[in-house]
């Protein structure tokens, strides 16, 4: 029996805090703090050694598990930049839009 490293969910952790800074533009500290506290213990728990017999079965096993994670961790934050750039232009959009109609209501303001 063995003990295999656990799982490093840094990059997970901190893709999810770069991403509640770009989704919120005056993201404070107290928000930043509760997102990480709320990733503490998942993080550790991933983090534990896991105990296992040192067979090829086993290794194999801990070796797709360690690559399974990490091509989870590169997916998770590249959706997470794929919504927060699909929130961002949406809400230039909606900053152009508004910029546009305010332009429209002073013209026809001024024409009465």
């Amino acid at each position: 029996v063995r003990e295999w490293p656990g799982l490093d969910a840094s990059a997970v952790v901190e893709a999810s805090l770069r991403s509640l800074a770009r989704l919120a533009e005056n993201t404070d500290d107290e928000a930043v703090s509760a997102e990480r506290a709320a990733w503490a213990a998942p993080a550790a728990k991933l983090g534990e050694p896991v105990r296992a017999n040192v067979t090829t079965a086993h290794r194999v096993l801990v070796r797709a598990r360690a690559d399974g994670f990490a091509a989870f961790a590169g997916e998770y934050a590249g959706m997470l930049d794929e919504v927060s750039a699909y929130y961002d232009a949406l809400l230039a959009d909606e900053a152009e839009w508004a910029r546009k109609w305010g332009s429209l209501v002073r013209s026809l303001a001024g024409c009465g």
